[in-house]
């Protein structure tokens, strides 16, 4: 019987402690951390870098892909250029060409080689 008090002495002594114990951590939770402005300024500049060297690669891509576009521009101007400065054959015969014509063209004059001509209402 004497054992019966040590132990309702020992529950109390502990609850005491384990209600000291959760009023301390609440009265820790319930306090502010301490501001660090040194910190909280050197996040912000380091993410502002991050953001401009972003930033700045995308404007070096579209620009280089503008002068790309540019000089492709040019090249097809100056290709262009070129072959309107060059003459325009109004017939042009090769070997070939005339070899089959050749063939297929009568050596007797008053021959009818001409296509047929067209009616009326049909398609040419």
């Amino acid at each position: 019987m004497s054992e019966q008090p040590v132990n309702e002495e020992r529950a109390s002594g502990l609850q005491r402690v384990l209600m000291d114990r959760a009023l301390a951590q609440a009265e820790r939770a319930a306090e502010k951390a301490p501001r660090r402005p040194l910190q909280t300024l050197f996040a912000l500049l380091a993410g502002i870098l991050v953001a401009l060297a972003i930033f700045g690669g995308f404007a070096k891509f579209f620009a280089g892909m503008q002068r790309l576009a540019g000089m492709m521009e040019q090249l097809d101007r100056a290709e262009e250029l070129r072959k309107a400065k060059e003459p325009i054959p109004a017939f042009a015969v090769t070997p070939d060409d005339t070899a089959a014509a050749g063939a297929a063209v009568p050596s007797t004059p008053g021959t009818d080689a001409s296509p047929p001509a067209a009616t009326k209402g049909s398609r040419p």
